[in-house]
């Protein structure tokens, strides 16, 4: 496995040239882009202790968002960095949030949301999808409907990716007439969100409704294949 040690003089050395700030930090996250384990990571953590930036808020949310998105499964990893953070700021939030749902913790996913509310943190247009995927792994259908109202009051309704992500929930749920209502209230629609309607349809064995839609869709050239050899694509 390869050692990030030979790497950590040169860090010191172009460390004690520079001042405290952007380069220090710039100088860690180069050898935290070269880790491939938890052995590096601890490597380059203990260097920031070194250089007097290891609790820098900065600092610790670049190398929970390492962890958190990492493929090496280093989510518990993420949560004792975490901690150390005595205000999260949503950036941070939402890169646990997503860390969770990807790791398939979605529970994590909803108590780190409400931890963020606890604190008055608002979502945004980030937090909403992997939150709706949350939900959606959880089968929380009162959260998820309680999220929807967030989503009303905070006018994400303009963002197709938010929306596309609230109709795959209830889709989820089997609720499609709510998924017909959120894709109906859409201001925008792109191929995204009309392939996710139609295949929720599809997936519920509602083909009638599944080619009303579809013969609806602008765009119709980019409909998944599967849908080609259902005979979507010939003309009513």
């Amino acid at each position: 496995m390869p050692n990030l040690f030979p790497l950590l003089p040169h860090l010191s050395v172009s460390l004690s040239t520079c001042s405290y700030g952007h380069q220090v930090h710039q100088s860690c996250l180069s050898l935290l882009n070269k880790c491939t384990s938890l052995k590096q990571l601890k490597q380059v953590q203990a260097q920031t202790f070194k250089e007097a930036i290891g609790t820098d808020p900065y600092t610790l949310s670049k190398l929970i968002e390492f962890c958190a998105l990492s493929t090496s499964n280093l989510l518990f990893y993420a949560f004792s960095l975490f901690i150390l953070i005595p205000e999260p700021n949503l950036f941070v939030y939402n890169t646990m949030i997503r860390g969770s749902v990807r790791n398939d913790r979605p529970c994590e996913a909803i108590l780190l949301y409400n931890q963020m509310r606890e604190r008055n943190i608002l979502p945004n247009n980030f937090s909403y999808p992997f939150l709706f995927n949350a939900c959606e792994k959880t089968l929380a259908i009162n959260h998820g409907l309680k999220l929807h109202g967030g989503v009303l009051r905070s006018g994400f309704c303009s963002d197709p990716f938010v929306m596309t992500t609230l109709l795959t929930m209830y889709a989820k749920f089997g609720m499609l007439q709510s998924s017909a209502h959120v894709f109906d209230e859409m201001a925008m629609r792109d191929t995204v969100s009309w392939n996710s309607l139609i295949g929720a349809y599809i997936n519920h064995g509602d083909m009638e409704k599944a080619q009303w839609y579809f013969h609806r869709m602008p765009k119709r050239s980019l409909i998944k294949g599967r849908w080609i050899k259902l005979g979507f694509c010939s003309e009513r």
